[in-house]
């Protein structure tokens, strides 16, 4: 990970609506040193209150495992960054008009270099279907990939940064 994170989208599911489920969220992540971008990594942080033992936890890179992973964004083309360069766009999602369960996610980005990123300019707006999968096997099993998982009670939030691979 070579930026710092940054929060997208903040969820009680004890009082969302189905309509705030869809969003347009910008964000400004932070080149934490010099490197190159091959995508976008998106995961959540979750914590139980409504609870007599409150539970918290986060599915982030940095974090204790759990069976939850990160969602990764790939690039088109690699970003060359370097230290205290922003990268900054939207990301949108929202339910599929053919199948609900489904998602759409446009992520519209472009990198502010800290040094004007010449030779180094990116910007691209970059559309992601995450789809719902039913997968008959023996026995039938239950495949899916999604970006916003449910999130039992109480509050979740969607955290955001920049990937590499080297």
């Amino acid at each position: 990970v070579v930026t710092d994170p940054y929060l997208l989208k903040e969820i009680n599911v004890m009082t969302v609506t189905k309509e705030e489920l869809a969003f347009k969220a910008p964000f400004e992540l932070r080149v934490t040193r010099d490197d190159y971008v091959h995508a976008f990594l998106a995961w959540f942080d979750i914590s139980f209150e409504a609870c007599h033992k409150p539970v918290k936890f986060s599915t982030g890179p940095h974090s204790q495992y759990t069976h939850w992973k990160q969602t990764v964004f790939y690039t088109i083309d690699t970003m060359s960054v370097v230290q205290e360069d922003k990268i900054k766009g939207t990301l949108s999602c929202a339910p599929n008009e053919r199948n609900n369960r489904d998602l759409d996610i446009v992520i519209e980005y472009e990198l502010d270099g800290a040094d004007g990123a010449i030779g180094r300019e990116a910007k691209e707006r970059i559309e992601y279907k995450m789809c719902v999968s039913l997968f008959f096997f023996s026995p039938p099993s239950f495949s899916f990939s999604i970006v916003l998982p449910y999130l039992p009670p109480l509050m979740g939030s969607i955290t955001f940064a920049c990937f590499f691979e080297r």
